[in-house]
């Protein structure tokens, strides 16, 4: 997904999460959902970023559109993992594309006062001529950031992020290797008392 996906606003709730920048091995992440049934987890949730791909293989091509200036539009990791937990440990599962539900609720005071905010530095702008920026938030206050900066194309996750050294320090030794917390798009819901496993997508199918 060029310029990040929307993992982190989702991945709080995960157990596991799977991101492009380090690539998953099926058999791992199919040991910690049986971990956690052992332990009496009724349900697990894997978080899987569209760009997400097992260790030797390639991401989830859902289609090409060739007269696109970004052809590759990515797709259907969610199915992939859920069929790979279910092949490894038995449990059903269950694949729901979520599209815009994830990014929707009701906004909060904050988020109006922002959105006005936002609107008015961006008429500024206008008004005096600055084309070719955006507005965005610095701390407490807006600025212009150039769209040259902004589309330099996909931003990654670095392999030393606070949040990634943060999620290894909290996950089980056997989970190091896929757990780390960052952008959107998969989940995998699973329960293991007669309950099918769950994978949710924010990608179309």
């Amino acid at each position: 997904m060029p310029g990040g996906s929307p993992s982190t606003r989702g991945s709080g709730r995960g157990d596991i999460i799977l991101i492009p920048e380090i690539p998953y091995d099926p058999g791992i992440v199919a040991a910690k959902v049986k971990d956690r049934n052992r332990r009496g987890k009724r349900f697990s949730i894997v978080v899987v970023s569209e760009g997400a791909r097992p260790k030797g293989g390639d991401v989830v091509v859902r289609r090409i559109i060739k007269e696109s200036t970004d052809p590759v539009r990515l797709g259907g990791i969610g199915f992939v993992v859920g069929a790979q937990i279910e092949g490894i440990t038995g449990i059903e599962t269950r694949t729901v594309v979520m599209g815009h539900l994830q990014r929707g609720g009701p906004p909060t005071p904050y988020d109006r006062v922002l959105a006005t905010r936002l609107g008015t530095k961006a008429v500024d702008l206008v008004e005096n001529g600055d084309f070719g920026y955006m507005v965005a938030v610095k701390g407490n206050a807006l600025t212009k950031v150039p769209l040259q900066d902004v589309a330099k194309g996909q931003r990654t996750v670095r392999s030393n992020d606070p949040l990634i050294a943060s999620a290894r320090a909290v996950a089980p030794a056997s989970a190091t290797d896929y757990t780390s917390r960052s952008r959107l798009p998969s989940y995998v819901e699973h329960s293991s008392k007669c309950r099918p496993l769950s994978i949710l997508s924010d990608a179309p199918p």
